[in-house]
C-alpha cells in the first residue's frame, strides 16, 4: 500500500519522474482501495478538480470523507471546502466550519486560513473579527503568505484593529514576498490609491500584472482598469 501510494505521489508532484497525472491516479486508486488515508485524499483532491479524471465532485466527497473521519488534517480542510462551496453536497457552512476547526487543531495553515474566513464572513457561526485575526495569525506564523493579506485587509479597513496603512502595507509586502497572489493585487492597490505609500501606478501595474499572470482574476481586471484609465488621459 504505502509503495503503490509513493508511486502515485511521484506521478501527482512529477518527483524523479515525468509529472503523469493518468498514471497518478492508476497508483493512487490502488493505494486509496487498500485504505490509505493519503492517496484517498490525494484521489479524492484530483476528482475535486478535475485533474488525470473528469471532474466528479460526488466521488471527491466519498474519498475524502474516508480519509477525513480516519482524523487526516488535509482530507478535513478538503471536505470543508466541498461543504463551504456545496460542491457535491448542499452548502452547509456549519460543517464547513466543523471540518475546517478539526483540520486547525491539527495545525494545518490552510484550514486556518478557511476557519478564519469563515469567522470574517459570519458563514456557519456569528461574524467575529477577533476569531478571525486570531486563526488568520496561526497561519500566518506558518508562513502562509494568504493570510498576512488577509491581516493587512483588516488592518487596512479598521476590522478589529485599528486602521493604520502602514501596518496594512507591511503585510501585503510580506505576503507578496511570499508568492502570494492576493498580497500582491492587494499591494498594488495601496500603490494605486497611495494609502500608506506615495502613489505609483508603474508599481501598481507591475504588481498587478505579476498577479494576473499567476491566475489572479481580480488582479487581471485592476489591470485592465488601470490601463484603460492611462490611455484616456
Amino acid at each position: 500500500m504505502d509503495a503503490q501510494y509513493n508511486i502515485g505521489d511521484m506521478y501527482r508532484t512529477g518527483d524523479g519522474v515525468t509529472q503523469d497525472y493518468v498514471q497518478a491516479v492508476q497508483w493512487l486508486s490502488k493505494a486509496a482501495d487498500q485504505g490509505s488515508i493519503e492517496a484517498q485524499n490525494d484521489l479524492g483532491y484530483l476528482y475535486m478538480e478535475g485533474i488525470g479524471v473528469p471532474q466528479d465532485y460526488r466521488k471527491a466527497f466519498e474519498l475524502l470523507s474516508q480519509s477525513a473521519n480516519q482524523g487526516y488534517a488535509y482530507a478535513q480542510n478538503n471536505l470543508g471546502t466541498l461543504y463551504e462551496k456545496g460542491l457535491g453536497v448542499p452548502q452547509n457552512y456549519k460543517m464547513a466550519l466543523a471540518w475546517f476547526v478539526m483540520a486547525s487543531e491539527q495545525q494545518l495553515d490552510l484550514a486556518e486560513l478557511n476557519l478564519g474566513s469563515l469567522y470574517f464572513m459570519g458563514h456557519g457561526t456569528k461574524q467575529d473579527y477577533q476569531k478571525a485575526a486570531k486563526w488568520y495569525q496561526k497561519a500566518a506564523d506558518q508562513g502562509y503568505g494568504d493570510a498576512l493579506s488577509n491581516l493587512g485587509i483588516m488592518y487596512q479597513h479598521g476590522l478589529y484593529f485599528e486602521k493604520d496603512y502602514a501596518k496594512a502595507l507591511d503585510m501585503f509586502q510580506a505576503a507578496a514576498q511570499q508568492g502570494s497572489s492576493m498580497g500582491k493585487y492587494n499591494l498594488g492597490n495601496l500603490y494605486q490609491l497611495g494609502l500608506g505609500v506615495p502613489r505609483n501606478l508603474d508599481t501598481a501595474r507591475d504588481l498587478f500584472q505579476e498577479a494576473c499572470q499567476e491566475g489572479s482574476d481580480q488582479s487581471c481586471v485592476a489591470l485592465t482598469q488601470l490601463l484603460k484609465k492611462r490611455l484616456s488621459k
